[in-house]
């Protein structure tokens, strides 16, 4: 292949990527193509391609240099050696012919090099096995493009060709490199396209494939855009970011490292307003076939190969292999037996056969008649649909979508793998705990909710999953949705996996703090233990029980972080699992010091706490004040107080000193209440789940106002500055909305709301209460959040507030300390 003379091209497939790639090697002034085309031939053989381009402008009437409606045969002669074939038709193994069938005439051995520019992995395979002597390139592209109308281009995005050879072991490494480095050239030699060089070829296509076997497949089988899709909310959780994850664990198991946020790229990529319809979508609806074993299939045979449990993608792969085998019935390459006749019923039959999509009664609701179900035939579906012959060719020349460089609750989740649950009580906790209890944890219910997330990582660390497992069906216990039974046994298994997993790190060693943080693209099994022993605080508060085990738990998180290095480094921030779980234990100790009279673990020097990570911590996903409540700087309020007040209790520092760092902390949290005042002034008329944020902001920060006041300052309750803390507080509270029970909206979108996380500063701020009329008004407020959010920590808590009330309202001597008293002797926390 000389670099002097222009390179002999084949292009195959002139849809709207085909045809621009094909005017752009041209346009470069070192390529000849030949073009063949099938559907387009003779309109295109008349006048041409119009194409609009956002690279080229506005071309009129253009071939390539030479045009043929198959593909031309090199070794009779009758056209030229080609150096290169550039395949661009959709690749569909199962629907003949295959693409080494298609190709296998123009391909002389050992010397046309042949560029893949198709969808999917392992598509290389079936071509070096038929040319073992030829260069195979993996071209990946980018470029927005479609035709519109028979020989019409609209080019809307910038095209972006990623190349780079798959390795044929027959040949040197050296020739595969400079073969896809001189195809480079050609590309880039127009100066309008980009032809991006890129040897980890197994890496852009398993990038990829993230967004074609979710999105892509999902909008097939529901017939949703991209944006219904997400809107739709629950199709994103339960299926969208599981599948991500399992591709992304059969990546690394074949040595692939996908960035540690792939899935946010994938979901963050389409624009809400795209309405985009991936090209298996838009092949459902033109009743063509699917690229579904390129995109799906073949990473369900590469799990299975490497031992790699994918229940969702299964799952998906047996819904799309059951079209596919519908769109062959549809063009005759299925038979079919004949349908039975029935005595009497001849034209209802012929009218059957004369139509494809099924009888149409004769009534004005257009009733289909393979929709009527009889009695004893409930059990199976009647098709009564017969094939009609297609018109149409085997192989397209439609658009090979570009790569995407990215919310009604389904009744339950696709079929898990027998291997990850071991019965129906198991699925029906995990799917409780997927649909409910992940939403109840975080403050905020979005797309991003971490809680989700971690339940499909735990489909891969038993430890995780087995406390998943206890906290769901701890709380469907509660509910009366599970057994005593069932809950107990679940969490006897999930503290023996916790121990079992405690012993493992004691044996290996203490991990390198650099790979703790970097390691893997989903979940180490440091970081399921960690997550595991979190959420073990979880079923402590939603039982009230063995209060002295949440400080167990909390140690041992403790311990490990430390270990993991998340308190040392700003870098946690980088990484979702782990700024998840150190945002976590924040808010869980802080909830469990506060309530317990403690002192934070997370010490004041920590980077943690720093000032100029408010931001970051607020806005990376997953954002703090989504996880929690409050936004991080109030977190440090908390936080603050909370050492002071252990400061006075312990009397490890001069009293002027404490109280000369308390007022200055008192200042910081008015001016900040200042500014969150300004905002919500300023955004009066926007989105209420904003409003209600900062709302709830401002409720965590008189909490620790109240935290000041009567642990530091130690001033009794009636005083002016307490009870104008409490008053703010329940002033926020009552513009946060009560989520309804059990989704009687109607939306049965979000399992709970923001108001899940009012428990902190609602009860501490109750304890304080001394008018009839504040108390009545908490006792109504607790009861509709016990509607909703009904553990028994909520109960005792209002046990505590109500036995202060009343030593408030005796005559005795020393109520202050009594109070107190009480206070120390109840456990329970929230968070």
């Amino acid at each position: 292949m000389g670099s002097v003379s222009k390179s002999n091209v084949l292009l195959i497939g002139f849809g709207g990527i085909g045809t621009v790639s094909a005017y752009n090697l041209e346009a470069g002034g070192f390529a000849i193509v030949t073009g063949v085309m099938r559907s387009n031939y003779d309109l295109v053989k008349e006048h041409g391609f119009y194409i609009y381009s956002v690279d080229h402008g506005e071309i009129q009437s253009w071939k390539p240099t030479h045009m043929s409606k198959t593909v031309p045969n090199v070794s009779d002669g009758s056209a030229s050696v080609f150096d290169y074939i550039v395949v661009c038709t959709k690749n569909i193994p199962d629907i003949p012919p295959t693409v080494v069938d298609l190709i296998a005439p123009a391909v002389t051995p050992g010397h046309t090099a042949i560029v893949l520019v198709q969808n999917g992995v392992n598509i290389e395979k079936p071509v070096i096995a038929a040319f073992p002597q030829n260069v195979v390139l993996s071209g990946v592209s980018r470029m927005s493009s479609a035709e519109i109308s028979p020989g019409r281009i609209f080019q809307q995005g910038h095209d972006i060709l990623i190349l780079g050879p798959f390795r044929n072991p027959n040949l040197e490494r050296k020739k595969e490199l400079e073969v896809a480095r001189h195809f480079c050239d050609l590309y880039n030699a127009s100066g309008k396209a980009t032809g991006e060089y890129n040897e980890d070829v197994d890496f852009i296509r398993w990038r990829k494939l993230c967004y074609n076997a979710t999105f892509n497949s999902l909008c097939a089988i529901t017939g949703m855009d991209t944006s219904r899709l997400r809107l739709a909310v629950s199709p994103i959780n339960e299926l969208v970011l599981p599948v991500i994850f399992e591709i992304k664990r059969i990546a690394r198991a074949r040595g692939v490292h996908l960035a540690p946020d792939q899935e946010d790229a994938v979901l963050a990529g389409d624009a809400i307003d795209d309405y985009f319809r991936p090209s298996m979508q838009q092949d459902i609806e033109k009743d063509n076939f699917m690229e579904l074993e390129v995109i799906v299939g073949e990473p369900v045979r590469e799990a299975q190969r490497l031992g790699v449990p994918v229940p969702t993608l299964s799952f998906i792969y047996s819904l799309l292999k059951a079209m596919q085998a519908r769109t062959k019935m549809r063009k005759g390459m299925m038979e079919l037996p004949p349908m039975k006749k029935f005595e009497g019923a001849e034209e209802l039959i012929k009218k059957i056969q004369n139509t494809s999509t099924g009888f149409v009664c004769e009534y004005s609701a257009r009733i289909k008649w393979s929709s009527i179900i009889t009695i004893g035939s409930a059990s199976k579906e009647h098709e009564s649909t017969q094939p009609q012959p297609s018109a149409q060719g085997s192989w397209s020349d439609d658009t090979v979508q570009p790569e995407t460089p990215t919310p009604s609750l389904l009744s339950e989740l696709p079929a898990p793998s027998s291997t990850v649950f071991l019965d129906i009580d198991e699925v029906t906790a995990y799917t409780y705990y997927v649909h409910r209890l992940a939403g109840e944890l975080q403050a905020h219910d979005t797309l991003h909710n971490p809680y989700r997330r971690l339940s499909v990582l735990a489909l891969g660390h038993p430890v995780l999953l087995h406390t998943i497992l206890s906290c769901a069906s701890e709380y469907m216990a509660l509910n009366g949705l599970c057994s005593v039974q069932t809950a107990i046994s679940h969490h006897v298994r999930a503290i023996q996996s916790i121990r079992t997993e405690l012993s493992r790190r004691i044996s290996a060693g203490t991990t390198n703090i650099s790979e703790a943080i970097t390691a893997g693209v989903d979940m180490s099994n440091d970081q399921a233990l960690l997550a595991a022993i979190l959420l073990q605080v979880a079923v402590v508060a939603f039982s009230s029980s063995a209060a002295a085990s949440a400080q167990t738990h909390l140690t041992s998180a403790f311990h490990i972080l430390n270990e993991l290095g998340y308190l040392q480094t700003p870098r946690t921030m980088d990484v979702f699992v782990a700024k998840t779980l150190i945002q976590r234990f924040a808010i869980v100790d802080i909830g469990v010091c506060v309530y317990h009279r403690r002192r934070p673990r997370i010490s004041l020097d920590t980077w943690f706490v720093q000032r100029e990570h408010h931001a970051a911590l607020d806005k990376v996903q997953p954002p703090f004040v989504e996880m929690t409540g409050c936004s991080h700087i109030v977190f440090t309020f908390l936080l603050r107080a909370m050492h002071l007040a252990a400061d006075v209790e312990e009397c490890s520092r001069q009293k002027s000193d404490i109280y000369s760092d308390a007022i200055a902390l008192e200042t910081e949290m008015r001016l900040h209440d200042l500014e969150n005042q300004q905002k919500l002034a300023a955004k009066a008329s926007e989105a209420a789940a904003e409003i209600h944020t900062i709302v709830l902001c401002r409720a965590f920060t008189h909490a620790a106002f109240l935290l000041l006041f009567r642990r530091v300052f130690a001033e009794p309750t009636p005083s002016a500055r307490v009870q104008h803390s409490i008053s703010s507080i329940f002033s926020c509270l009552k513009d946060v909305p009560v989520t309804p029970p059990n989704g009687a909206s109607g939306t049965h979108l979000v399992a709970s709301g923001i108001d899940s996380a009012s428990g902190l500063p609602f009860y501490l701020a109750a304890r304080e209460a001394v008018t009839a009329e504040d108390q009545d008004w908490i006792r109504k407020k607790h009861e509709q959040w016990r509607k909703v959010y009904p553990n028994p920590s909520r109960v005792r808590l209002m046990e505590v507030a109500e036995k202060m009330w009343q030593e408030r309202r005796s005559p005795q001597d020393q109520v202050e300390q009594r109070c107190e008293e009480i206070e120390r002797s109840c456990e329970t926390y929230i968070f």
